[in-house]
């Protein structure tokens, strides 16, 4: 039993094992608890994000920009790349284990002998912190789809739609229709919804036609266009220019910029804490710069989209001489599309396994990497390894690249004893 137990390690193991199944989409349970607990209507402003790629991008601009114009604000994300406190977030600090400890006794003395499944208790552990934080504005990721998804308990006043690409069909379904329609239950009835993918499967436009949700889409009712070594924003009414450049795309921080327009009449904000914010934007493990010399990019990318745009990233790096990967990818993943993008900028690759019970087998990796690419592919017993071996031989105007999962840079992180955040609040 767990009910006096004060350690989140211990408390984490505990809800690995106490339900029946790893993943369990529905809200049978979970809405119950969270009605009893009141955590389901706020009375503060709440944005919901959903998607394939950009979601993490979208919430850490706003995040950053709400922080810039001084309000308070609760992020809930996943998955965590080293600690678990990184996916609750208020006034972009994680909160501290005590916070989470004492919101899990809370959930488990209502729960009584119900289980819920690891996503479902870590969610409702996040609301019941952000309940008392007196926040200004709440931003939540969704996990996996959306319509079934354990945020999706929650009372969103704008839903936000990024990409929508092939991941999680197991779950979501096989084709893209019935992806937007996984991730189109996030929508509320007559409010609004900002929708960045571009190519909108019907499924999404049915759903939008059948709630009356006011939509606004980029590049038809936003935009972004670059200028040289700046941006301007644009809508129909609106135009900010001289905006910052970073490693994000244009188009996730116009879709963050379009949900503060929509929400300015709510939370004010200036065009210089917008500016400001998108030259703070902190997201770990997206295109995050370890170390200058030799230059070692680390990037969670582990789908097609994601990591095509790492490797338009990378090409801007091309001055290095060498560009060596460390790849490795959990076993549900379509290997073949994550490592297509990189197969003609990569020197050679360093593959190992994740630590992890999902993850893809050495053998599988490696000989999908020896199908579709000429050059060395090198098996090492563990990603530390395939580190230390790879820093050992590299050059200082060289270049590291890690990705494949979020797995996987965490190993290396570790390896590297790189600290994301020194503070929790």
């Amino acid at each position: 039993m767990l009910d006096n137990e004060n350690s989140l390690e211990k408390w984490l193991a505990w809800l690995e094992t106490a339900h029946p199944v790893e993943i369990d989409l529905g809200h049978t349970h979970i809405k119950q608890i969270a009605d009893t607990l009141s955590l389901i209507n706020f009375d503060i402003p709440v944005i919901m994000v959903a998607g394939t790629n950009g979601k993490g991008s979208t919430v850490a601009t706003l995040e950053a920009c709400y922080r810039a114009a001084g309000y308070m604000t609760g992020v809930y994300t996943s998955p965590h790349l080293l600690k678990f406190n990184e996916r609750i977030r208020i006034n972009s600090l994680p909160v501290a284990e005590q916070s989470i400890v004492n919101a899990f006794t809370t959930i488990k003395k209502v729960l009584g002998k119900q289980t819920l499944s690891y996503f479902e208790y870590t969610t409702l552990a996040a609301l019941e912190i952000f309940k008392y934080a007196q926040l200004d504005i709440l931003i939540l990721e969704v996990g996996l789809g959306g319509r079934l998804d354990a945020v999706n308990i929650v009372e969103p006043d704008i839903s936000v739609i990024t990409t929508i690409d092939y991941d999680h069909q197991a779950w979501l379904g096989e084709t893209r229709e019935l992806i937007a329609q996984e991730k189109a239950g996030i929508l509320r009835e007559n409010k609004p919804v900002v929708v960045m993918e571009t190519d909108v499967p019907m499924a999404l436009t049915h759903k939008i036609e059948a709630l009356s949700a006011q939509a606004y889409y980029y590049q038809k009712d936003y935009s972004a266009i670059q200028d040289g070594a700046s941006w301007t924003w644009l809508d129909n009414d609106v135009k900010i220019d001289n905006l910052p450049i970073n490693n994000i795309p244009m188009s996730n921080l116009a879709t963050a910029i379009k949900v503060m327009n929509l929400l300015q009449g709510k939370l004010p904000i200036a065009i210089q804490a917008i500016s400001t914010g998108l030259h703070e934007i902190y997201i770990p493990g997206r295109c995050q710069t370890l170390n200058t010399q030799p230059l070692i990019i680390a990037d969670v990318a582990h789908n097609a989209e994601s990591a095509e745009q790492l490797s338009q990233f990378i090409k801007t790096q091309i001055n290095k001489k060498k560009i060596h990967v460390i790849f490795s990818a959990l076993k549900d993943k379509d290997i073949k599309e994550i490592i297509a993008p990189m197969v003609l900028i990569a020197h050679d690759w360093h593959v190992a396994e994740i630590q992890h019970k999902r993850a893809a087998k050495i053998e599988v990796i490696s000989s999908v990497i020896k199908e579709y690419s000429e050059k060395s592919c090198t098996i090492h017993s563990s990603l530390a390894k395939a580190y230390q071996e790879v820093l050992a031989k590299v050059e200082n105007d060289d270049m590291i690249v890690v990705y494949g999962s979020f797995f996987t840079v965490s190993e290396i992180l570790n390896e590297m004893q790189i600290k994301l955040y020194e503070n929790l609040l």
